[in-house]
C-alpha cells in the first residue's frame, strides 16, 4: 500500500511540475480518495473480543467450532423460493482452504447458479442473482454491558463469476441481540451491513464498524458471498474500538472525509457543510456548533434551522480568529446515532477578501452542549481563481439540490443565484426550498425542475389520506395506504383532479416556482403486487381479452401465477396510461401560466437497454416513452467513494458512462424510428447521494460531457452541491464552457467517424469497470472519440478515461478535399497545431498522415478543423517538434502510473 500511495504522490507530483508543455492541461484529479484513505484516524482498539485462525475444526460440521454454514434466497413467491432453493443451494459451498501453510475460509457459487434461477424463476432479470452462501458466527459481548463500538477486520480476495451480471459482491451483515450466551430467542437491538464489491484476485482488508447499545449482549456476524462469485476470508478478529468521542461529534462534510481542505474561489460565496453523530448516544439538549475563521473570512448566513448565539473576536495559538456559535436545536432530533444525517446538515454561507495563492489559511470547529465540548477539527482554507462560463443554449445544464441553499437573507440568495448561473448552469432541480429563492433563480431564466414529495415512484401520489376507492389494493384485499389505484390516475376522477392536478396547479400557475415536474420514478417495490381492487380487474379482462367468468372466478389469489405473462403486460399498459395523462396533466396546467411544462420521470438507464429490459417488464418505458417530450434515465454511478468506508478504484471506471450513453441513445433510435416521437434526454452524473458516494470534481465533469457528446439533451448533477468546495464548482463551469463553445455543431452538425486514432504512449489495461449493473467490455479502448461536422467545420472530441494518466494520440482526418488548406485548432485552449515547417495551413495529405496531439487524463479535447484563411488569430502555435519533446518529458509519468496500475490490478499490496 506505501508503495502504490507513493506512485500517485509522484504521478500528481509529475502533473504540475516541468516547464515543457506547461500550459498543457495534463488532467488528473483533485481529491484523491485513495489518499484520503491513507489519511484516516485509525480506530484504537480496547481489547479484542474473537480472533478466528480456522484451525481448529469441528469433525461434526467440518467447520470452525462456533461458525455455521448458511444459504439464502430471495423471492416474492415463496413456492417459487423452495424450488431454488433445492436447485441452487447445492452450487454453494463454504469450506476451509489452505494456502502456503495458512488456512482461510472459501464460499464460492458457481455460475451456473444464475442460468438455473432463470431456468426456475418467475423473475425473467438477468440482473438479480439474489441468493448467497454463507457462515455465521456469534461473539458474546462482556460484562458489564454498556455502550460500545465493535469493529470486524479481515482479509479478502475474490474473483467473481465470468460472465456473471448483477450484484456479485461480498457482503457482511451484523445483528445486535440482547441474547447471553444463546444462539436462539432473544431481541435484535441493532443491525449495521457493508458491501466489498471489488474484487481483482489480490488480498485486500476490510472492516465494518458496530454500534452496540446497553442492551446488547451478543453480535451474530454473517460472511456472504451475494451472487455468483469465489470469495476467500482470513484474519477475521472482532474488537471493541475506542469512541471517537464521549459525547457529540460534527464533521466538515465532505472535505473531512478527503483532503481537510476547503478550497474557496476569490471573491465567490462559499457554502460550509456540518453534519453531527451521536455514537456515544447520550441524551441531546442544546447543541451549539462551534467555528474559528481565519482573517478575511466571515460567516455572512446560516440555514434557517441554525440561530447564531455568539460572535467574537478571540486571539489563539494560531493567532486571531473569528469564532462563531450556532445553536442547533431546530436540528438536534436529527441527529443520529448510526450515520450523519445529510439531509438535515448544518449549512453556513461563507465569504472572503482574501486573494487567490498558494497559502493554506488554518481553521477549526467543534461542538458543545450543556458543558460537553467534542475535540476541535482542524481544517485550512485554500483561495483559487474562480471559473466562469456561458450558459448554454439550448442543452440543459444544472445541479439537483438539496438544502444546501435553505438560507434567510435575500439579499445572499441572491448571491448565490447570481454565483450559480456565473458557473453556467441554466436549470435546477429542487426537491424543496425557501420559496424566495425559486423565484429569484425564474428571474434569472433558470429553468426550475420540482419533485413534489407526493408524486413519485409510480404509484406514491396523492395528498393527503386516500378514500378506498382510489388506494392501491393488495392480493389479501388490503391496501398500500400510500399508493393509488392505475385506474385512479388515468380515468378522471374527483381525487385526482383535488388532489394531483390541484397541487400542480399551485406549484406551476399559483406559485410559479417551477416550470416542469421531474421526480424520482423507482416504482420497483410495487411488482406483482396489484393493485387487485375491482375496476382494475375489469381493465384486465378487457386488455387481456382473456374469459371474464374466469378471471371474475380466479380473481386475485391465481391470476400472477396462472397468467403470469398476461397480468405483466397488463402492468406496464397501464403504467404507460399514467405516464401518459401525467404529461398531459402537466403540459394542460402549465398552459395555463404560458408554460411549455413537462412531466419528466427520473428513470433507470438500465431500463433503456436491451439487456435490461427483463428487469423492468412490469414498468416497460416503451409503453410511453413516445408520448413525453422528456425524461431523465439516471446512473451509471461510477467510481465513488462511500465515505467513511472503503474506496474500490477500476482502471477506467469513467467508461462505462460513455458506453451506457450512448446505447440509450442507440435504444431509443431502434425502438422510436420517427424521431418526433423521442423523448429528449436529461442525464443524472453522480455527484454524491451523501455518505453513500463522493465523486471527484472532474468526474462529475468528465461524465456530464460523455451525455453531452453522446447527444443528450441535458445534464444535472445529483446531488450537488452538497459542502462540494470551488474545485467542484470550477470542474462543472469549465465543462459548460466547452458545451456552450460548440452547442450548436454538436447539436446540429453530422455525427460521422471520417477520422482514426492511433495511441502513441502507453495505456494501462481496462478492469472490468462497472457497478452492480453495468460492466464495460475489458477490450474497449480507455481513449474514445466523437466527430461532429458541417460543411465548413469537422470537430472531433477526444476523451481520456485513464485517471491516473494522460495520453498522447495521432489524429488522422480522411477525405478531405486535395487543394485545399486548413487549420487544426483546441478553441478552449487557445492553440493551434501547425506542420513541419511551423505552418499553419495543412494539407489534406498531412491531416491523413496525422498529427500527434494529447489530452489530459480523466479530461476531454475538443480539436475542430476548418478551412485556413491568412492573417487571422489562431492562437499560440504549435509544431510538431514540441510535442514530440513534450512526449518524451511526459512518458516517465505516464510510465510511473502504468506501474501503479499494474499493481493495482495484480496483487501487489
Amino acid at each position: 500500500m506505501k508503495k502504490l500511495i507513493l506512485w500517485i504522490v509522484l504521478f500528481v507530483f509529475a502533473l504540475v511540475k516541468g516547464a515543457v508543455g506547461s500550459d498543457f492541461d495534463r488532467g488528473g484529479i483533485s481529491v484523491d480518495f485513495l489518499a484520503s484513505q491513507k489519511n484516516r484516524s485509525a480506530a484504537v482498539s480496547k481489547q479484542v473480543l474473537f480472533r478466528e485462525d480456522c484451525k481448529k475444526i469441528d469433525v461434526k460440521t467440518d467447520m470452525p467450532l462456533g461458525w455455521r454454514r448458511g444459504f439464502n434466497l430471495f423471492s416474492v413467491h415463496p413456492e417459487e423460493r423452495e424450488v431454488l432453493k433445492t436447485h441452487i443451494a447445492p452450487l454453494t459451498s463454504q469450506k476451509i482452504s489452505v494456502e502456503e501453510g495458512k488456512s482461510f475460509f472459501t464460499l464460492g457459487t458457481e455460475a451456473k447458479a444464475q442460468t438455473v434461477r432463470a431456468q426456475y424463476s418467475k423473475e425473467t432479470s438477468t440482473f438479480k442473482p439474489d441468493f448467497c452462501g454463507s457462515i455465521q458466527r456469534w461473539v458474546f459481548l462482556p460484562e458489564p454491558y454498556q455502550e460500545r463500538k465493535l469493529r470486524i477486520r479481515f482479509r479478502y480476495r475474490g474473483k467473481v463469476a465470468e460472465g456473471v451480471k448483477g450484484e456479485n459482491r461480498l457482503l457482511i451483515q451484523s445483528m445486535v441481540t440482547d441474547r447471553k450466551k444463546s444462539p436462539s430467542g432473544g431481541k435484535q437491538v441493532g443491525y449495521k451491513q457493508a458491501w466489498f464489491p471489488r474484487m481483482n484476485g489480490h488480498w485486500q482488508q476490510g472492516e465494518m464498524f458496530v454500534l452496540c447499545s446497553a442492551e446488547a449482549k451478543s453480535v451474530s456476524f454473517y460472511l456472504k458471498n451475494y451472487g455468483c462469485l469465489t470469495v476467500d476470508i482470513e484474519g477475521i478478529v472482532v474488537d471493541e474500538v475506542e469512541q471517537e468521542e464521549t459525547g457529540l461529534s460534527t464533521y466538515l462534510t465532505p472535505q473531512y472525509f478527503a483532503d481537510h481542505v476547503y478550497f474557496m474561489a476569490q471573491g465567490e460565496p462559499s457554502v460550509l457543510k456540518f453534519t453531527q453523530l451521536n455514537e456515544a448516544n447520550v441524551e441531546i439538549n442544546k447543541p451549539v456548533l462551534v467555528l474559528e475563521l481565519p482573517p478575511g473570512i466571515e460567516v455572512v448566513d446560516a440555514r434557517i434551522q441554525l440561530t447564531l448565539v455568539e460572535k467574537k473576536t478571540i486571539n489563539s495559538k494560531n493567532g486571531e480568529r473569528l469564532q462563531y456559535c450556532y445553536a442547533l436545536n431546530g436540528l438536534k432530533k436529527y441527529i443520529l446515532r448510526d450515520k450523519l444525517n445529510h439531509y438535515t446538515a448544518s449549512y453556513l454561507m461563507l465569504s472572503s477578501s482574501l486573494p487567490a495563492s498558494e497559502t493554506l489559511h488554518s481553521a477549526s470547529y467543534w461542538i458543545e452542549d450543556e458543558g460537553y465540548r467534542s475535540k476541535a477539527k482542524r481544517f485550512d482554507f485554500k483561495i483559487i481563481k474562480s471559473e466562469q462560463a456561458t450558459a448554454p443554449v439550448k442543452f440543459l445544464s444544472g445541479a439537483v439540490l438539496g438544502r444546501d441553499y435553505d438560507f434567510k437573507v435575500p439579499e445572499n440568495q441572491q448571491k448565490l443565484v447570481d454565483f450559480y448561473v456565473s458557473k453556467g448552469f441554466n436549470a435546477i432541480h429542487i426537491g424543496g426550498a425557501v420559496s424566495g429563492l425559486m423565484s429569484r433563480l425564474g428571474d434569472k431564466g433558470v429553468k426550475r425542475f420540482a419533485q413534489p414529495y407526493w408524486l413519485v415512484n409510480g404509484y406514491r401520489l396523492g395528498q393527503g389520506d386516500k378514500p378506498d376507492k382510489v388506494k392501491f389494493q393488495l392480493v389479501d384485499g388490503e391496501y398500500d395506504a400510500q399508493a393509488i389505484c392505475p385506474v385512479a390516475v388515468y380515468r378522471p376522477n374527483e381525487y385526482f383532479r383535488e388532489q394531483i392536478e390541484a397541487p400542480l396547479r399551485k406549484l406551476l400557475v399559483t406559485d410559479r416556482v417551477a416550470d416542469g415536474i421531474m421526480p424520482n420514478w423507482e416504482p420497483y417495490m410495487y411488482k406483482f403486487k396489484g393493485c387487485f381492487c375491482s375496476l382494475c380487474k375489469q381493465e384486465f379482462i378487457l386488455h387481456s381479452k382473456l374469459p371474464a367468468k374466469q378471471i371474475e372466478s380466479e380473481w386475485p389469489n391465481e391470476i400472477v401465477g396462472k397468467y403470469r405473462g398476461a397480468w405483466i403486460k397488463f402492468r406496464a399498459w397501464q403504467h404507460g396510461r399514467m405516464m401518459h395523462t401525467l404529461e398531459q396533466t402537466v403540459q394542460r396546467v402549465g398552459k395555463e401560466a404560458g408554460l411549455d411544462a413537462h412531466f419528466i420521470p427520473e428513470i433507470a438507464t438500465l431500463s433503456l437497454t436491451e439487456e435490461g429490459r427483463s428487469h423492468f417488464e412490469q414498468v416497460d418505458p416503451l409503453e410511453y416513452i413516445d408520448s413525453l417530450k422528456m425524461i431523465e434515465p439516471w446512473g451509471p454511478y461510477v467510481d465513488n467513494y462511500s465515505y467513511p468506508g472503503n474506496y474500490y478504484y477500476q482502471t477506467g471506471a469513467h467508461l462505462i458512462m460513455d458506453v451506457k450513453t450512448r446505447e440509450v441513445v442507440d435504444f431509443i433510435e431502434r425502438h422510436i424510428p420517427d424521431a418526433k416521437k423521442r423523448p429528449q434526454l436529461i442525464g443524472f452524473p453522480h455527484a454524491s447521494q451523501g455518505s453513500f458516494g463522493m465523486a471527484e470534481p472532474e468526474g462529475i465533469a468528465f461524465d456530464t460531457l460523455c451525455l453531452y457528446i453522446n447527444g443528450w439533451q441535458g445534464s444535472f448533477a445529483y446531488h450537488f452541491p452538497d459542502g462540494f468546495d470551488a474545485r467542484y464548482w470550477n470542474a462543472l463551469a469549465m465543462a459548460n464552457r466547452a458545451i456552450s463553445r460548440f452547442e450548436d455543431l454538436v447539436e446540429k452538425g453530422e455525427r460521422q467517424v471520417s477520422h482514426s486514432l492511433e495511441i502513441v504512449s502507453p495505456l494501462p489495461k481496462l478492469e472490468s469497470a462497472g457497478g452492480r449493473y453495468y460492466q464495460v467490455d475489458p477490450e474497449s479502448a480507455l481513449i474514445f472519440s466523437r466527430e461532429f461536422s458541417n460543411e465548413q467545420q469537422r470537430l472531433v472530441v477526444l476523451g481520456n478515461a485513464w485517471k491516473y494518466g494522460d495520453t498522447f494520440v495521432r489524429l488522422s482526418f480522411n477525405g478531405l478535399p486535395a487543394g485545399k488548406s486548413f487549420v487544426l485548432r483546441e478553441p478552449l485552449s487557445g492553440r493551434c497545431f501547425a506542420n513541419k515547417k511551423g505552418a499553419l495551413g495543412l494539407s489534406a495529405a498531412e491531416l491523413k498522415k496525422g498529427m500527434l496531439l494529447h489530452v489530459g487524463a480523466l479530461r476531454f479535447g475538443f480539436f475542430l478543423l476548418e478551412p485556413y484563411q491568412e492573417g487571422g488569430d489562431h492562437g499560440r502555435v504549435i509544431d510538431p517538434s514540441e510535442m514530440k519533446s513534450m512526449l518524451s518529458t511526459f512518458r516517465p509519468a505516464i510510465l510511473k502510473a502504468i506501474e501503479f496500475e499494474k499493481s493495482h490490478q495484480g496483487g501487489d499490496e
